[in-house]
């Protein structure tokens, strides 16, 4: 399944309309509607965050269609996290943070591995 159908399947999960989804995220409704239709191929690090933090969202699952769509409640990203996912955004290279992307899913899918 693709990034635009999970990030719908999730919205009507969670019972959301586009312009609910776009003030949790904190973007422009147009944005969510985008992404929806795959005019937006990415999500930034920041709205990855905000519905992890509210939703406890798996942004593994949402990006790249692995796991479960949620994951466990006492796993949240820390204020350090967001601020680096939004120093990467800001200033690495879209090709930098596809490689930090894949090694982090290698890193986290060796350690459930090991659990």
């Amino acid at each position: 399944m693709s990034l635009p159908k999970r990030l719908k399947q999730l919205r009507i999960e969670l019972n959301l309309t586009q312009k609910q989804l776009s003030e949790i995220m904190d973007v422009p409704k147009q944005r969510v509607a985008d992404i929806e239709t795959g005019k937006v191929k990415n999500l930034r690090g920041i709205e990855l965050c905000a519905l992890q933090d509210l939703y406890n969202i798996n942004p593994i699952w949402l990006t790249y269609g692995r796991g479960e769509m949620f994951i466990q409640p006492n796993f949240n990203f820390s204020k350090d996290v967001m601020e680096i996912a939004e120093i990467l955004n800001k200033y690495a290279p879209p090709q930098l943070i596809e490689e930090i992307k894949k090694d982090i899913i290698k890193k986290i899918e060796d350690h459930q591995k090991q659990s």
